[in-house]
């Protein structure tokens, strides 16, 4: 019996902090899985229920093994934000890397939403504020049972943000220290949503033109690392692609991938 009360207790407490959250999967119709402790929210989401192509959210308090793109580690400390969304697009495959854009998009507009100004990505998936790292976002896509998902995974530093010895980091507390966890995480999760269907309907048309405008260094000199590769150009333009078009030593140079390496 005692063991019953404690559960109850537990899920009214869970559904009582998550409660706007949970209203916005229902109405959305989305699966919404919570969990103390992962090693990873994008792994996770590749677990669970492949025959069902319902969008998947994963919320973790924390992860052990968090990752970024090119394999890099994602330092993920309690009371921060880390989530995944799967979704089944049916849109081209070949279009799947605009679900990482429109989420930068996502959580650029949430931070200003929230008074939180000065915000830019930085490309491909960098969320800077005032010149540091608050977040970032990761897109992974996979083949199972005849479907092809997209995963988005976000990390954003909200109450603390770790040292890192390339760059600066900060976190939202930081800006406004009124802003309700629950509250932030669900317009936020909403706004990608929105952003999402909108997309998935091809009613999104202004996608690139609003990420070129959001991004840092726009038509400022910067450097790629290309796999340990360095490439100086000025970053002009973004193809619909979404890969980077510099101008190098006068001649138009196109990145597909890489990150753009600078000191925050």
């Amino acid at each position: 019996m005692t063991q019953l009360k404690n559960y109850q207790k537990q899920f009214f407490n869970f559904y009582m902090e998550y409660k706007y959250l949970l209203d916005l999967c229902k109405k959305k119709n989305i699966e919404f899985y919570y969990f103390e402790k992962v090693n990873s929210t994008m792994d996770v989401s590749k677990k669970l229920f492949f025959e069902n192509k319902s969008t998947l959210l994963i919320c973790s308090a924390q992860q052990t093994s968090g990752r970024g793109r090119l394999g890099n580690k994602w330092i993920s400390n309690k009371g921060n934000i880390f989530f995944s969304l799967r979704f089944v697009p049916k849109v081209d495959l070949k279009k799947f890397y605009q679900i990482g854009i429109l989420s930068c998009i996502s959580i650029k507009k949430t931070l200003k939403k929230f008074g939180i100004s000065n915000v830019s990505i930085k490309w491909p998936n960098d969320i800077i504020v005032e010149n540091m790292k608050i977040g970032g976002v990761l897109t992974e896509t996979f083949f199972k049972n005849n479907y092809n998902y997209c995963t988005v995974g976000i990390g954003i530093n909200f109450i603390n943000s770790p040292t890192i010895k390339k760059y600066s980091t900060t976190y939202i507390k930081k800006y406004n220290s009124s802003i309700n966890f629950e509250i932030f995480l669900t317009f936020l999760i909403k706004m990608i949503i929105n952003s999402y269907n909108k997309w998935n309907d091809s009613k999104y048309n202004n996608l690139i033109d609003e990420y070129k405008k959001s991004l840092i260094f726009f038509g400022k000199e910067v450097i790629i690392n290309n796999n340990n590769n360095l490439i100086k150009g000025i970053l002009i333009d973004v193809t619909k692609d979404g890969y980077l078009v510099l101008n190098s030593n006068n001649k138009k140079r196109i990145i597909q991938s890489g990150f753009i390496e600078f000191k925050l």
